[in-house]
Protein backbone atom coordinates (compact mmCIF):
# COMPACT_ATOMS: atom_id res chain seq x y z
CA UNK A 1 0.00 0.00 0.00
CA UNK A 2 1.12 3.18 -1.05
CA UNK A 3 0.83 7.15 0.05
CA UNK A 4 0.84 9.36 -3.31
CA UNK A 5 2.87 8.96 -6.27
CA UNK A 6 6.22 10.60 -6.74
CA UNK A 7 5.01 12.59 -9.99
CA UNK A 8 2.24 14.62 -7.77
CA UNK A 9 1.89 18.20 -8.50
CA UNK A 10 1.74 20.17 -5.64
CA UNK A 11 0.91 23.23 -5.06
CA UNK A 12 2.53 25.28 -2.15
CA UNK A 13 0.86 28.36 -0.69
CA UNK A 14 2.60 31.39 0.70
CA UNK A 15 3.46 30.80 4.37
CA UNK A 16 1.33 32.26 7.22
CA UNK A 17 2.35 35.11 9.02
CA UNK A 18 3.19 33.26 12.55
CA UNK A 19 3.80 29.41 11.20
CA UNK A 20 3.75 26.90 14.28
CA UNK A 21 6.68 25.22 14.91
CA UNK A 22 7.61 22.43 12.95
CA UNK A 23 7.20 18.91 15.15
CA UNK A 24 9.21 15.95 15.08
CA UNK A 25 9.01 13.18 12.51
CA UNK A 26 6.41 10.30 13.84
CA UNK A 27 8.11 7.13 13.40
CA UNK A 28 7.08 3.22 13.90
CA UNK A 29 6.61 2.17 17.55
CA UNK A 30 4.90 6.07 18.37
CA UNK A 31 1.43 6.17 19.12
CA UNK A 32 -1.35 8.55 17.62
CA UNK A 33 -4.64 8.21 19.55
CA UNK A 34 -5.73 5.15 20.57
CA UNK A 35 -3.28 3.44 17.74
CA UNK A 36 -0.25 1.83 18.41
CA UNK A 37 2.04 2.23 14.42
CA UNK A 38 3.68 -0.59 13.66
CA UNK A 39 5.02 -0.65 10.28
CA UNK A 40 5.79 2.04 7.32
CA UNK A 41 3.11 1.31 4.47
CA UNK A 42 4.09 4.50 2.13
CA UNK A 43 5.73 7.75 1.90
CA UNK A 44 4.45 10.56 -0.48
CA UNK A 45 4.79 14.26 -0.42
CA UNK A 46 2.04 15.13 2.06
CA UNK A 47 1.77 12.01 4.16
CA UNK A 48 3.06 9.10 5.62
CA UNK A 49 1.15 6.05 5.32
CA UNK A 50 1.40 3.25 8.71
CA UNK A 51 0.15 0.06 9.82
CA UNK A 52 -1.28 0.92 13.10
CA UNK A 53 -3.28 -1.77 15.57
CA UNK A 54 -5.66 -0.43 17.90
CA UNK A 55 -5.77 -1.98 21.37
CA UNK A 56 -9.34 -2.31 22.79
CA UNK A 57 -10.83 -4.49 26.38
CA UNK A 58 -11.08 -7.95 26.19
CA UNK A 59 -7.77 -8.57 23.89
CA UNK A 60 -9.72 -6.82 20.96
CA UNK A 61 -7.59 -6.04 18.25
CA UNK A 62 -8.00 -3.64 14.84
CA UNK A 63 -5.55 -3.06 12.31
CA UNK A 64 -5.69 0.31 9.94
CA UNK A 65 -4.04 2.33 7.87
CA UNK A 66 -2.80 5.59 9.54
CA UNK A 67 -2.52 8.40 7.48
CA UNK A 68 -0.07 11.17 8.97
CA UNK A 69 0.94 14.41 7.50
CA UNK A 70 4.16 15.28 7.32
CA UNK A 71 5.40 17.82 10.57
CA UNK A 72 6.54 20.73 8.30
CA UNK A 73 3.33 20.57 6.75
CA UNK A 74 1.61 21.06 9.63
CA UNK A 75 1.99 24.48 10.14
CA UNK A 76 0.41 25.52 6.25
CA UNK A 77 -3.75 25.70 6.76
CA UNK A 78 -3.93 25.36 2.83
CA UNK A 79 -2.55 21.74 3.32
CA UNK A 80 -4.22 21.27 6.69
CA UNK A 81 -7.45 22.06 4.81
CA UNK A 82 -6.70 19.72 2.05
CA UNK A 83 -5.98 16.98 4.50
CA UNK A 84 -9.35 17.65 6.56
CA UNK A 85 -10.99 17.69 3.26
CA UNK A 86 -10.22 14.29 2.35
CA UNK A 87 -11.41 12.71 5.47
CA UNK A 88 -14.54 15.04 5.31
CA UNK A 89 -15.34 13.51 1.49
CA UNK A 90 -14.13 9.98 1.62
CA UNK A 91 -16.19 9.55 5.06
CA UNK A 92 -19.13 9.72 3.28
CA UNK A 93 -18.38 6.82 1.00
CA UNK A 94 -19.18 3.35 1.47
CA UNK A 95 -18.92 1.01 -1.57
CA UNK A 96 -16.49 -2.50 -1.72
CA UNK A 97 -14.73 -0.32 -4.12
CA UNK A 98 -13.70 2.70 -2.02
CA UNK A 99 -11.00 2.53 1.20
CA UNK A 100 -13.05 3.56 4.00
CA UNK A 101 -12.37 6.44 6.26
CA UNK A 102 -12.79 4.64 9.80
CA UNK A 103 -11.13 8.14 12.00
CA UNK A 104 -9.71 11.19 12.21
CA UNK A 105 -7.55 12.81 14.83
CA UNK A 106 -5.48 15.23 15.80
CA UNK A 107 -2.93 14.97 18.55
CA UNK A 108 -0.44 17.03 19.89
CA UNK A 109 -0.06 18.94 16.55
CA UNK A 110 -0.47 15.89 14.77
CA UNK A 111 -3.23 15.27 12.42
CA UNK A 112 -3.55 11.25 11.44
CA UNK A 113 -6.42 10.03 9.36
CA UNK A 114 -7.55 6.28 10.24
CA UNK A 115 -8.58 4.42 6.90
CA UNK A 116 -9.08 0.52 5.98
CA UNK A 117 -6.41 -1.18 6.04
CA UNK A 118 -6.29 -3.34 2.49
CA UNK A 119 -3.85 -6.58 2.84
CA UNK A 120 -2.05 -6.18 -0.37
CA UNK A 121 -0.49 -3.56 -2.85
CA UNK A 122 -1.00 -0.80 -5.32
CA UNK A 123 -1.71 -1.70 -8.98
CA UNK A 124 1.75 0.14 -9.60
CA UNK A 125 4.09 -1.91 -7.33
CA UNK A 126 2.05 -4.79 -9.06
CA UNK A 127 2.94 -3.43 -12.78
CA UNK A 128 6.17 -2.75 -11.55
CA UNK A 129 7.52 -5.95 -10.36
CA UNK A 130 5.63 -7.24 -13.40
CA UNK A 131 7.80 -5.38 -15.63
CA UNK A 132 10.97 -5.84 -14.05
CA UNK A 133 9.93 -9.55 -14.99
CA UNK A 134 9.50 -8.51 -18.69
CA UNK A 135 6.23 -9.46 -18.22
CA UNK A 136 2.35 -8.18 -18.61
CA UNK A 137 -0.31 -8.47 -16.79
CA UNK A 138 -2.76 -11.20 -18.01
CA UNK A 139 -5.91 -9.82 -20.03
CA UNK A 140 -8.65 -10.74 -17.30
CA UNK A 141 -6.44 -9.74 -14.24
CA UNK A 142 -6.82 -5.77 -15.99
CA UNK A 143 -10.02 -6.09 -17.14
CA UNK A 144 -11.08 -6.76 -13.73
CA UNK A 145 -9.16 -3.74 -12.25
CA UNK A 146 -10.64 -1.32 -14.56
CA UNK A 147 -13.90 -2.90 -13.42
CA UNK A 148 -13.67 -2.48 -9.89
CA UNK A 149 -12.08 1.19 -10.23
CA UNK A 150 -15.01 2.01 -12.34
CA UNK A 151 -17.40 1.12 -10.00
CA UNK A 152 -15.39 2.93 -7.04
CA UNK A 153 -15.37 5.84 -9.17
CA UNK A 154 -19.07 5.83 -10.36
CA UNK A 155 -20.00 5.72 -6.36
CA UNK A 156 -17.76 8.69 -5.83
CA UNK A 157 -19.64 10.73 -8.86
CA UNK A 158 -22.90 9.73 -7.44
CA UNK A 159 -22.35 11.00 -3.65
CA UNK A 160 -24.90 13.41 -2.36
CA UNK A 161 -24.77 15.55 0.66
CA UNK A 162 -26.88 15.13 3.85
CA UNK A 163 -30.13 17.10 1.70
CA UNK A 164 -30.00 14.77 -1.46
CA UNK A 165 -27.65 17.49 -3.60
CA UNK A 166 -25.09 15.91 -5.78
CA UNK A 167 -21.74 17.01 -4.78
CA UNK A 168 -20.21 16.94 -8.10
CA UNK A 169 -17.14 14.48 -7.26
CA UNK A 170 -14.55 14.14 -9.45
CA UNK A 171 -11.37 12.48 -7.98
CA UNK A 172 -9.04 14.24 -10.23
CA UNK A 173 -5.76 11.70 -8.99
CA UNK A 174 -6.80 8.33 -10.78
CA UNK A 175 -3.36 6.52 -11.08
CA UNK A 176 -2.05 3.16 -10.35
CA UNK A 177 -0.69 4.59 -7.01
CA UNK A 178 -4.06 5.41 -6.08
CA UNK A 179 -5.45 1.70 -6.57
CA UNK A 180 -5.32 -0.95 -4.40
CA UNK A 181 -5.40 -4.48 -5.02
CA UNK A 182 -5.84 -6.59 -1.93
CA UNK A 183 -4.60 -10.60 -1.70
CA UNK A 184 -8.45 -11.46 -2.67
CA UNK A 185 -8.22 -10.10 -5.67
CA UNK A 186 -10.77 -6.69 -5.00
CA UNK A 187 -9.62 -3.51 -6.14
CA UNK A 188 -10.16 -0.35 -4.15
CA UNK A 189 -9.64 3.53 -5.29
CA UNK A 190 -7.54 5.66 -2.84
CA UNK A 191 -6.87 9.08 -1.80
CA UNK A 192 -9.27 11.92 -2.23
CA UNK A 193 -6.71 14.53 -1.18
CA UNK A 194 -7.47 16.79 -4.03
CA UNK A 195 -10.53 16.07 -5.06
CA UNK A 196 -13.06 18.62 -6.39
CA UNK A 197 -16.30 18.41 -4.68
CA UNK A 198 -19.21 21.42 -4.06
CA UNK A 199 -18.55 22.98 -0.45
CA UNK A 200 -14.73 21.97 0.08
CA UNK A 201 -13.01 24.27 2.12
CA UNK A 202 -9.82 24.30 0.21
CA UNK A 203 -9.26 25.77 -2.94
CA UNK A 204 -7.08 25.60 -5.89
CA UNK A 205 -5.08 28.54 -7.09
CA UNK A 206 -6.25 29.83 -10.76
CA UNK A 207 -3.83 28.01 -13.11
CA UNK A 208 -2.30 25.63 -10.52
CA UNK A 209 -2.46 21.77 -11.66
CA UNK A 210 -3.33 19.05 -9.08
CA UNK A 211 -2.79 15.76 -9.74
CA UNK A 212 -0.24 13.49 -11.74
CA UNK A 213 0.50 14.74 -14.94
CA UNK A 214 1.02 11.45 -16.73
CA UNK A 215 -2.67 10.75 -15.82
CA UNK A 216 -4.06 14.13 -16.62
CA UNK A 217 -7.09 14.58 -19.19
CA UNK A 218 -6.47 17.06 -21.69
CA UNK A 219 -8.85 19.81 -20.43
CA UNK A 220 -7.11 19.09 -17.06
CA UNK A 221 -3.81 19.88 -18.39
CA UNK A 222 -5.47 23.30 -19.93
CA UNK A 223 -7.09 24.23 -16.37
CA UNK A 224 -10.39 23.96 -17.66
CA UNK A 225 -13.81 22.81 -15.66
CA UNK A 226 -13.39 19.49 -15.19
CA UNK A 227 -16.52 16.76 -14.05
CA UNK A 228 -16.80 12.53 -13.84
CA UNK A 229 -15.46 12.03 -17.73
CA UNK A 230 -11.44 13.37 -16.58
CA UNK A 231 -11.56 10.69 -14.03
CA UNK A 232 -13.07 8.26 -17.61
CA UNK A 233 -9.72 9.32 -19.03
CA UNK A 234 -7.22 8.85 -16.23
CA UNK A 235 -8.80 5.38 -15.84
CA UNK A 236 -8.71 4.51 -19.20
CA UNK A 237 -5.10 5.44 -19.39
CA UNK A 238 -4.36 2.97 -16.06
CA UNK A 239 -6.07 0.72 -18.80
CA UNK A 240 -3.69 1.52 -21.57
CA UNK A 241 -0.93 1.14 -19.85
CA UNK A 242 -2.13 -2.32 -18.29
CA UNK A 243 -2.43 -3.85 -21.15
CA UNK A 244 0.86 -2.35 -22.99
CA UNK A 245 3.30 -2.97 -19.94
CA UNK A 246 4.78 0.64 -19.90
CA UNK A 247 3.83 4.58 -20.15
CA UNK A 248 1.32 6.22 -22.43
CA UNK A 249 2.90 10.05 -21.67
CA UNK A 250 6.61 10.05 -21.37
CA UNK A 251 9.25 12.52 -21.29
CA UNK A 252 12.03 13.52 -19.69
CA UNK A 253 10.89 16.17 -18.21
CA UNK A 254 7.08 17.35 -16.88
CA UNK A 255 6.93 19.74 -19.35
CA UNK A 256 7.44 17.50 -22.34
CA UNK A 257 5.18 14.95 -20.51
CA UNK A 258 2.45 18.08 -20.12
CA UNK A 259 2.70 18.37 -24.35
CA UNK A 260 2.24 14.43 -25.25
CA UNK A 261 -0.91 14.89 -22.91
CA UNK A 262 -2.09 18.05 -24.73
CA UNK A 263 -1.13 16.59 -27.80
CA UNK A 264 -3.22 13.45 -27.05
CA UNK A 265 -2.01 10.91 -29.38
CA UNK A 266 -2.79 7.33 -28.01
CA UNK A 267 -0.97 4.43 -30.47
CA UNK A 268 -3.20 1.62 -30.91
CA UNK A 269 -2.66 -1.18 -28.83
CA UNK A 270 -1.86 -4.81 -30.53
CA UNK A 271 -2.70 -8.55 -29.45
CA UNK A 272 -5.27 -7.33 -27.68
CA UNK A 273 -9.09 -8.35 -28.76
CA UNK A 274 -10.98 -5.65 -31.15
CA UNK A 275 -13.92 -4.93 -27.98
CA UNK A 276 -11.04 -4.01 -25.50
CA UNK A 277 -9.22 -2.01 -27.87
CA UNK A 278 -12.51 -0.30 -28.52
CA UNK A 279 -12.96 0.56 -24.86
CA UNK A 280 -9.97 2.00 -24.14
CA UNK A 281 -9.94 4.41 -27.40
CA UNK A 282 -13.13 5.62 -26.18
CA UNK A 283 -12.11 6.50 -22.63
CA UNK A 284 -8.68 8.01 -24.16
CA UNK A 285 -11.05 10.36 -26.74
CA UNK A 286 -9.23 13.73 -26.59
CA UNK A 287 -12.53 15.65 -26.94
CA UNK A 288 -14.60 14.92 -23.73
CA UNK A 289 -17.89 15.13 -25.52
CA UNK A 290 -16.35 11.53 -27.55
CA UNK A 291 -15.70 9.61 -24.13
CA UNK A 292 -18.01 7.78 -21.95
CA UNK A 293 -20.53 10.14 -20.16
CA UNK A 294 -19.67 8.71 -16.63
CA UNK A 295 -17.78 5.92 -15.24
CA UNK A 296 -20.38 3.20 -14.91
CA UNK A 297 -20.89 3.49 -18.86
CA UNK A 298 -16.78 2.36 -19.07
CA UNK A 299 -17.54 -0.31 -16.57
CA UNK A 300 -21.07 -1.68 -18.96
CA UNK A 301 -18.82 -1.88 -21.85
CA UNK A 302 -15.67 -3.52 -19.87
CA UNK A 303 -17.33 -5.99 -18.15
CA UNK A 304 -19.00 -7.39 -21.79
CA UNK A 305 -15.40 -7.47 -22.69
CA UNK A 306 -14.53 -10.00 -19.66
CA UNK A 307 -17.22 -12.37 -20.30
CA UNK A 308 -15.73 -12.51 -23.35
CA UNK A 309 -11.69 -12.86 -22.12
CA UNK A 310 -12.46 -14.77 -19.44
CA UNK A 311 -13.46 -18.29 -20.86
CA UNK A 312 -15.10 -18.96 -17.81
CA UNK A 313 -12.31 -18.41 -15.88
CA UNK A 314 -12.63 -15.84 -12.74
CA UNK A 315 -10.58 -13.01 -13.02
CA UNK A 316 -10.61 -12.02 -9.58
CA UNK A 317 -8.60 -15.51 -8.96
CA UNK A 318 -6.51 -14.60 -11.62
CA UNK A 319 -5.51 -10.95 -10.37
CA UNK A 320 -4.93 -12.62 -6.95
CA UNK A 321 -2.71 -14.92 -7.90
CA UNK A 322 -0.79 -12.60 -10.02
CA UNK A 323 -0.72 -10.31 -6.71
CA UNK A 324 0.74 -13.61 -4.71
CA UNK A 325 2.72 -15.21 -7.13
CA UNK A 326 4.55 -11.13 -7.77
CA UNK A 327 4.41 -9.33 -4.59
CA UNK A 328 3.88 -12.16 -2.08
CA UNK A 329 7.12 -12.07 0.12
CA UNK A 330 6.23 -8.82 0.23
CA UNK A 331 2.99 -9.04 1.61
CA UNK A 332 4.39 -11.78 4.28
CA UNK A 333 7.08 -9.06 5.27
CA UNK A 334 4.63 -7.12 6.33
CA UNK A 335 2.39 -10.00 8.15
CA UNK A 336 5.87 -10.64 9.82
CA UNK A 337 5.69 -7.53 10.80
CA UNK A 338 2.81 -7.68 12.53
CA UNK A 339 3.24 -10.77 14.59
CA UNK A 340 6.44 -9.13 16.05
CA UNK A 341 4.89 -6.23 17.21
CA UNK A 342 2.81 -8.49 19.50
CA UNK A 343 4.08 -7.72 23.39
CA UNK A 344 6.30 -5.49 21.96
CA UNK A 345 4.74 -2.46 23.29
CA UNK A 346 2.40 -1.31 25.91
CA UNK A 347 -1.10 -0.85 25.09
CA UNK A 348 -2.09 2.64 23.75
CA UNK A 349 -3.29 5.34 26.05
CA UNK A 350 -7.44 6.04 26.44
CA UNK A 351 -6.74 9.52 25.69
CA UNK A 352 -6.88 10.07 21.76
CA UNK A 353 -4.85 13.45 22.34
CA UNK A 354 -1.99 12.15 23.67
CA UNK A 355 1.23 11.70 21.18
CA UNK A 356 3.42 8.84 22.76
CA UNK A 357 6.57 8.90 20.89
CA UNK A 358 8.42 5.58 20.11
CA UNK A 359 10.00 3.57 23.31
CA UNK A 360 13.41 4.26 21.47
CA UNK A 361 13.29 7.97 22.27
CA UNK A 362 11.88 8.31 26.05
CA UNK A 363 13.42 5.19 27.38
CA UNK A 364 12.28 1.56 28.05
CA UNK A 365 11.24 0.59 30.88
CA UNK A 366 13.06 -2.53 33.27
CA UNK A 367 11.77 -5.71 32.24
CA UNK A 368 11.18 -8.28 34.66
CA UNK A 369 13.92 -10.94 34.58
CA UNK A 370 13.04 -14.11 33.64
CA UNK A 371 13.04 -17.51 35.65
CA UNK A 372 14.64 -19.68 32.86
CA UNK A 373 18.66 -18.72 32.99
CA UNK A 374 18.23 -19.77 37.17
CA UNK A 375 17.51 -23.13 36.25
CA UNK A 376 19.73 -23.25 33.09
CA UNK A 377 22.89 -21.74 35.36
CA UNK A 378 23.50 -24.31 37.49
CA UNK A 379 23.06 -26.72 34.91
CA UNK A 380 25.39 -25.40 33.29
CA UNK A 381 28.16 -24.94 35.94
CA UNK A 382 27.79 -28.71 37.02
CA UNK A 383 28.61 -29.37 33.29
CA UNK A 384 31.68 -27.82 33.52
CA UNK A 385 33.02 -29.03 36.60
CA UNK A 386 32.76 -32.76 35.20
CA UNK A 387 34.41 -31.32 31.86
CA UNK A 388 36.72 -30.06 34.13
CA UNK A 389 37.65 -33.32 35.88
CA UNK A 390 38.09 -35.32 32.77
CA UNK A 391 40.68 -33.00 31.41
CA UNK A 392 42.55 -33.39 34.58
CA UNK A 393 42.58 -36.98 34.67
CA UNK A 394 43.54 -37.03 30.69
CA UNK A 395 46.61 -34.84 31.02
CA UNK A 396 49.90 -36.14 31.05
CA UNK A 397 51.52 -36.40 34.53
CA UNK A 398 53.73 -33.26 35.50
CA UNK A 399 52.19 -30.69 32.46
CA UNK A 400 51.31 -28.34 34.46
CA UNK A 401 50.30 -25.64 31.63
CA UNK A 402 47.94 -24.12 31.24
CA UNK A 403 45.78 -24.90 27.79
CA UNK A 404 45.53 -21.04 26.27
CA UNK A 405 42.51 -20.07 25.67
CA UNK A 406 40.94 -19.69 22.21
CA UNK A 407 41.89 -16.88 20.14
CA UNK A 408 38.61 -14.91 19.39
CA UNK A 409 37.38 -14.27 15.77
CA UNK A 410 38.60 -11.37 14.49
CA UNK A 411 36.02 -8.53 14.36
CA UNK A 412 34.06 -8.70 10.57
CA UNK A 413 35.45 -5.41 9.01
CA UNK A 414 32.73 -3.10 8.46
CA UNK A 415 31.03 -3.15 4.86
CA UNK A 416 31.70 0.16 3.41
CA UNK A 417 28.18 1.66 3.34
CA UNK A 418 26.85 2.16 -0.60
CA UNK A 419 26.01 5.83 -0.88
CA UNK A 420 22.37 6.52 -0.86
CA UNK A 421 20.45 6.41 -3.60
CA UNK A 422 19.11 10.01 -4.79
CA UNK A 423 16.13 11.46 -6.22
CA UNK A 424 15.12 14.31 -8.68
CA UNK A 425 12.76 16.94 -7.38
CA UNK A 426 11.32 19.04 -9.86
CA UNK A 427 11.10 22.56 -7.94
CA UNK A 428 8.87 25.28 -9.78
CA UNK A 429 7.80 28.78 -9.01
CA UNK A 430 5.00 31.18 -9.86
CA UNK A 431 6.81 33.45 -11.48
CA UNK A 432 9.48 31.39 -12.55
CA UNK A 433 12.89 32.27 -12.55
CA UNK A 434 13.73 31.54 -8.83
CA UNK A 435 17.01 30.90 -7.69
CA UNK A 436 17.23 28.26 -5.36
CA UNK A 437 19.60 27.33 -2.91
CA UNK A 438 19.96 24.11 -1.73
CA UNK A 439 21.11 23.26 2.49
CA UNK A 440 22.90 26.41 2.02
CA UNK A 441 24.80 25.90 -1.40
CA UNK A 442 23.16 28.04 -4.73
CA UNK A 443 21.84 25.83 -7.29
CA UNK A 444 23.02 26.02 -10.74
CA UNK A 445 19.88 26.50 -12.36
CA UNK A 446 16.71 28.69 -11.85
CA UNK A 447 13.00 27.81 -11.26
CA UNK A 448 11.78 25.35 -13.21
CA UNK A 449 14.62 22.84 -12.24
CA UNK A 450 15.49 19.13 -11.09
CA UNK A 451 17.66 18.84 -7.90
CA UNK A 452 19.14 15.43 -7.41
CA UNK A 453 19.22 14.98 -3.30
CA UNK A 454 20.20 12.13 -1.81
CA UNK A 455 16.48 9.74 -0.46
CA UNK A 456 15.66 10.46 2.91
CA UNK A 457 12.83 10.76 4.77
CA UNK A 458 14.21 14.09 6.63
CA UNK A 459 13.20 17.75 4.92
CA UNK A 460 15.79 19.52 3.31
CA UNK A 461 15.88 23.32 3.28
CA UNK A 462 15.95 25.41 0.28
CA UNK A 463 15.73 29.17 -0.52
CA UNK A 464 14.22 30.69 -3.34
CA UNK A 465 14.35 34.23 -4.44
CA UNK A 466 12.99 36.31 -6.89
CA UNK A 467 14.13 40.10 -7.55
CA UNK A 468 11.03 42.14 -6.45
CA UNK A 469 9.39 38.88 -4.96
CA UNK A 470 9.31 37.92 -1.21
CA UNK A 471 12.13 35.39 -0.63
CA UNK A 472 10.98 32.10 0.77
CA UNK A 473 12.05 29.32 2.94
CA UNK A 474 10.76 25.98 2.23
CA UNK A 475 11.31 22.46 2.84
CA UNK A 476 10.69 19.06 0.61
CA UNK A 477 11.28 15.61 1.77
CA UNK A 478 13.52 13.43 -0.96
CA UNK A 479 11.86 9.78 0.28
CA UNK A 480 10.22 9.61 -3.32
CA UNK A 481 11.02 11.45 -6.95
CA UNK A 482 8.57 14.57 -6.40
CA UNK A 483 7.01 18.06 -8.18
CA UNK A 484 6.67 21.05 -5.88
CA UNK A 485 5.31 24.22 -7.24
CA UNK A 486 5.72 27.60 -4.68
CA UNK A 487 4.29 30.64 -5.24
CA UNK A 488 6.51 33.66 -4.08
CA UNK A 489 4.54 37.18 -3.29
CA UNK A 490 5.65 40.65 -5.15
CA UNK A 491 7.32 42.95 -2.77
CA UNK A 492 4.74 46.22 -1.36
CA UNK A 493 5.09 48.66 -3.98
CA UNK A 494 7.80 51.34 -2.50
CA UNK A 495 5.77 54.54 -1.07
CA UNK A 496 6.01 57.34 -3.55
CA UNK A 497 6.11 60.88 -2.12
CA UNK A 498 3.81 63.16 -3.49
CA UNK A 499 5.66 67.07 -4.06
CA UNK A 500 2.79 69.45 -3.78
CA UNK A 501 3.52 72.69 -5.26
CA UNK A 502 0.98 75.62 -4.26
CA UNK A 503 0.35 78.45 -6.26
CA UNK A 504 -0.05 82.05 -4.97
CA UNK A 505 -0.34 83.93 -8.17
CA UNK A 506 -3.38 85.51 -8.54
CA UNK A 507 -4.63 85.20 -4.50
CA UNK A 508 -5.61 87.98 -2.37
CA UNK A 509 -2.29 89.62 -0.05
CA UNK A 510 -3.66 88.37 2.91
CA UNK A 511 -4.02 84.76 1.58
CA UNK A 512 -0.47 84.95 0.06
CA UNK A 513 0.55 85.54 3.44
CA UNK A 514 -0.57 82.05 4.85
CA UNK A 515 0.53 80.30 2.54
CA UNK A 516 3.93 81.44 2.54
CA UNK A 517 3.25 80.81 6.57
CA UNK A 518 2.98 76.83 5.99
CA UNK A 519 5.11 74.20 5.40
CA UNK A 520 5.63 72.89 1.56
CA UNK A 521 7.70 70.13 -0.10
CA UNK A 522 8.74 72.51 -2.61
CA UNK A 523 9.45 76.07 -2.16
CA UNK A 524 7.02 78.36 -4.03
CA UNK A 525 7.64 80.84 -6.26
CA UNK A 526 7.47 84.51 -6.34
CA UNK A 527 4.38 86.16 -7.39
CA UNK A 528 5.20 88.60 -9.74
CA UNK A 529 2.87 91.14 -11.97
CA UNK A 530 4.47 90.19 -15.60
CA UNK A 531 2.78 88.25 -18.28
CA UNK A 532 4.63 85.51 -19.22
CA UNK A 533 6.48 86.41 -22.51
CA UNK A 534 5.50 85.76 -25.77
CA UNK A 535 6.17 82.32 -27.38
CA UNK A 536 8.12 82.56 -31.16
CA UNK A 537 5.63 80.38 -33.56
CA UNK A 538 6.46 76.87 -33.79
CA UNK A 539 7.72 76.93 -29.93
CA UNK A 540 6.04 74.99 -27.90
CA UNK A 541 5.25 76.59 -24.55
CA UNK A 542 7.86 76.71 -21.66
CA UNK A 543 5.76 74.22 -19.57
CA UNK A 544 4.13 71.69 -21.24
CA UNK A 545 1.79 71.00 -18.04
CA UNK A 546 -1.45 72.77 -18.43
CA UNK A 547 -2.25 75.67 -15.25
CA UNK A 548 -5.31 77.30 -14.86
CA UNK A 549 -5.83 80.99 -15.53
CA UNK A 550 -4.40 83.17 -13.09
CA UNK A 551 -6.94 84.66 -10.65
CA UNK A 552 -7.88 88.61 -11.44
CA UNK A 553 -5.47 90.88 -8.94
CA UNK A 554 -8.50 92.43 -7.34
CA UNK A 555 -5.93 95.34 -5.67
CA UNK A 556 -4.33 96.47 -9.01
CA UNK A 557 -8.35 96.37 -10.52
CA UNK A 558 -8.94 99.00 -7.20
CA UNK A 559 -6.22 101.13 -8.12
CA UNK A 560 -6.74 100.86 -12.00
CA UNK A 561 -10.37 100.11 -12.90
CA UNK A 562 -9.53 100.38 -16.69
CA UNK A 563 -7.36 97.52 -16.14
CA UNK A 564 -9.94 95.69 -15.61
CA UNK A 565 -10.13 93.45 -19.01
CA UNK A 566 -7.11 91.15 -19.32
CA UNK A 567 -6.21 90.77 -23.02
CA UNK A 568 -6.92 86.69 -24.05
CA UNK A 569 -6.29 84.88 -26.26
CA UNK A 570 -9.20 85.40 -27.92
CA UNK A 571 -8.42 89.11 -27.92
CA UNK A 572 -5.66 88.05 -30.45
Amino acid sequence: MTAEAPTKTVVVPPPAATPRPSQAPVDVGAVLGRYRLLHRLGHGGMATVFLGRKVGAAGFEKLAAIKVIHPHLAAEPDFVEMFLDEARIAARLHHPNVVQILDLGEADGRYYMVMEYVEGDSVASLAKALADRGERLPLPAALQIVDDAAAGLSAAHALQDADGNPLHLVHRDVSPHNLLVSKDGWVKVVDFGIAKAVGRRSTTLTGQLRGKVPYMAPEQARGEPLDARTDVFALGVVFWELLAGRRLFEGKTEAAVLERVLACEVPRLSEVPDAVVRVVERALAADREDRYPDADALRRDVRAALLEATAGEDPRRVLAAELDRVLGDKIAYTRAQISASSGRYPEPPTNPDIFVPPPSATGTSPQPRPRWPYVVFPLAGAAAAVAYLLAVRSAPPGDGQAVPAARPAAPAEPSTPKPPARVPITINTDPQGAAVVVAGAPHPTPTPTTLSLPRSDQPVTLELSLPGHVPRTVQVVPATAGSYDFVLRPNAPAATPIRLQQRTEGLPTKARRRTRTAPATTRPKPPTDEAPGPTKEGEAPATARPTLAPMPDFERIARDPSSRHQPGPSDR
